[in-house]
């Protein structure tokens, strides 16, 4: 194995695990987003907006979660082989 080849591999592994936590906390940010929304319009009394922000960061709030957890077991069964 050269150094050159030892360097590529390192950089396609950072690269796609960079990729992956900045889509995790895109989605993330967008459920805060959203939840913050939600409290501003009921503080507002806008009702129908907030449960459409309130149901918007439950539903990406709980993606994300699921997410998470299969990565993590994808992860430890990876490293387990």
């Amino acid at each position: 194995m050269t150094v050159a080849s030892s360097r590529q591999e390192t950089s396609e592994l950072w690269h796609g695990s960079c990729c992956m936590q900045r889509g995790g906390i895109a989605m993330l940010y967008y459920a805060l987003v959203f939840l913050i929304i939600a409290m501003l319009a009921g503080f507002l009394g806008f009702g129908g907006v907030e449960f459409a922000a309130a149901e918007i960061a439950r539903i990406l709030f709980f993606l994300f979660l699921v997410l998470f957890i299969v990565g993590m077991v994808a992860h430890l069964a990876r490293r387990g082989v």
